[in-house]
Parts: C-alpha cells; sequence; structure tokens
C-alpha cells in the first residue's frame, strides 16, 4: 500500500488545491496575513497515489502547533467535500509524521461546526481521536437557519424573546448599514465600549478589520434610538459564499431596556435571508464552560447550536 507523501506547498499549489472549497480562516492569504502571530507557518499537503485531497495550515508558537493560531476553528483544507474516511486517516498519519519529524511536542486543532463542512468535520473529529487526539473541550457554537426567517419567525420566539422584540419596536430603533469609515469606526468604538463595560478582552483592533476586509468581506451595523443615540453594533465576517459569522456584536449597558439586541438580530436575520443560508452567531461557551445567560438569548430568538470540538495531541 503506497504511503502519504507530506509537501509543503508553494501559494500557488495551495491555491489549486484548496482556496475554493473551504471557509475563508482555512485561505492562505488570511493565514498570510495574521503569521506576525507565530513562530511559523506551514501549509501543507497530504498526497497518496500522486493526488493531494487535503491539507492543512499549521502556525507554529513555542513549538505547539496549532490550526488555527488566529481565528475561530481551522480544521483539514479539502478539495471537495465528499471525501472518504481513508482520505482523512491517511491525512492526519501524514500530519503526524510531520509533526514528528519536526519534533513539535504538541498539536491543537479546533474543528469548524458542521454547518461549514457537511460531514467533514465529524470524519475529522473520527480521524483525529482514533490517532490518539483527545477532545480538550465542545464548545457550543450557536447558528441561525435563515431559510427559516419569514412571516412566522416571531410567532416561533420564545414569550420573552417575543416581548423583548416588541418592547424593541415601540421604542423606533434604528438598523444602520455602516457605509463610511466612520460609521464603521463608530460600531467598532462601540463594541469596545461594551466589552469594557463587560470586562471581556477584545482581540481585533480597527486596522486589524480593515486589513483583513481586504481578504474577507466585513459587514458594520449601528443600532440608534430615536434620539441618535447608539445603542449597539455588530461587525460580522462572510465566512463563506453561504454563511455570514458575527465576530462581535452587542450593547451598551445604559440603553439595555431598549432590548436593542433583540432588534439587531431581527434586522440581521431579515437582511442576510435570502442572501445567504446561515448565519453563524458563534460560540456560547469558554474553555467548553457555557455561558448559560448567552445560550439562553441566542435559543430563544430562533438559534440553534452545534458543536465546536477542540483536540489535542501531544507527543
Amino acid at each position: 500500500m503506497e504511503k502519504v507523501e507530506v509537501k509543503i506547498l508553494s501559494q500557488g499549489e495551495f491555491n489549486h488545491y484548496f482556496e475554493k472549497n473551504n471557509h475563508r480562516f482555512n485561505s492562505r492569504s488570511f493565514n498570510e496575513l495574521n503569521r506576525q502571530k507565530v513562530d511559523d507557518l506551514f501549509f501543507l499537503g497530504f498526497e497518496k497515489n500522486n493526488k493531494t485531497r487535503i491539507g492543512i495550515c499549521l502556525g507554529i508558537r513555542d513549538n505547539v502547533a496549532y490550526s488555527p493560531f488566529s481565528s475561530p476553528f481551522g480544521g483539514f483544507c479539502l478539495t471537495r467535500s465528499s471525501l472518504s474516511i481513508e482520505h482523512f486517516d491517511d491525512s492526519v498519519k501524514g500530519l503526524l509524521a510531520f509533526v514528528k519529524q519536526n519534533k513539535i511536542n504538541s498539536v491543537r486543532i479546533t474543528l469548524p461546526p458542521e454547518i461549514y463542512t457537511e460531514s467533514s468535520s465529524t470524519k475529522q473529529l473520527s480521524a483525529l481521536t482514533r490517532a490518539g487526539f483527545t477532545i480538550s473541550s465542545v464548545e457550543l457554537n450557536h447558528f441561525f437557519d435563515l431559510n427559516s426567517f419569514g412571516d412566522g419567525y416571531t410567532d416561533r420566539l420564545s414569550s420573552d424573546a417575543r416581548r423583548d422584540l416588541k418592547i424593541a419596536q415601540k421604542n423606533e430603533l434604528e438598523f444602520i448599514i455602516c457605509s463610511t469609515v466612520q460609521e464603521k469606526q463608530l460600531a467598532y468604538d462601540t463594541i469596545a465600549r461594551n466589552k469594557r463595560e463587560n470586562g471581556y478582552p477584545l482581540h481585533l483592533s480597527f486596522q486589524d478589520l480593515e486589513a483583513t476586509s481586504e481578504i474577507i468581506q466585513v459587514d458594520y451595523y449601528l443600532v440608534k434610538d430615536k434620539f441618535g443615540n447608539i445603542n449597539a453594533s455588530a461587525i460580522m465576517f462572510h465566512s463563506t459564499q453561504n454563511i455570514v459569522q458575527v465576530i462581535y456584536w452587542g450593547d451598551l449597558h445604559e440603553f439595555r431596556s431598549n432590548r436593542s439586541m433583540n432588534f439587531l438580530a431581527f434586522e440581521l436575520f431579515k437582511y442576510y435571508s435570502g442572501r445567504k443560508e446561515y448565519l453563524d452567531i458563534g460560540p456560547s461557551t469558554e474553555k467548553g464552560i457555557p455561558n448559560v445567560g448567552l445560550c439562553n438569548f441566542k435559543e430563544n430568538i430562533g438559534c440553534q447550536v452545534t458543536p465546536k470540538f477542540v483536540l489535542e495531541w501531544r507527543s
């Protein structure tokens, strides 16, 4: 039986195999943009029978290999979604051979939620765990199926969410699609203030987002009340052709009684309905520990939940 061969791919080779068929966080351009965050960066392809079907972007920091090293998830890059489990098994063997040959201490992989990969995340999980990877955490990732949005949307909401949306609409809030740099900066500053008020870190600067927008389409939104006060904002990435992802969203404490987050979610669902298939709301856990209030809010506004697995291998 022919052995899998591990190749370090050039930019042209990697793009030829993988640029069209994967989420944007696995693109070479996105990882190159963030390469200053790691000590080294490898773009690998796993070849067998003269065919490369699977690859991976690996960022090395402190002798640990990460996929991803600067995004919500990574995992294997695929030439097509319908690959057999044998291809994943071979690729994991190739990955571990590369890691051992380069004396890398450990590997940490965060798999995409299933909405990004059809069945391939499950196959990746199977191949990795059987090869000695352990699950270090299971994150709860919420998403909204935009095909379900329509005239009956509010009827399917919980009574609390329906009440809060009515409160928001009575407060005459305005949903603004940001078009100028000044509006986008206001949206970002609102997120920064929200993070400070809630004691959370803000990992991306406005300049980081603007640089990313050269590779991934970035959308910015504001919610204002009838007095012109900014109540909330959102920043979204077009992570695939069919999925848009919340990178940041949040409201300000002093305007929380206006229920601007319920209004913002409703308007985002309405805006992207017919444009995308899914709106990825993102994780509601930290290292596997649920934020119960966040989980309840997302599910009350109609979101479903899917697991996002974080796996680790140690030498």
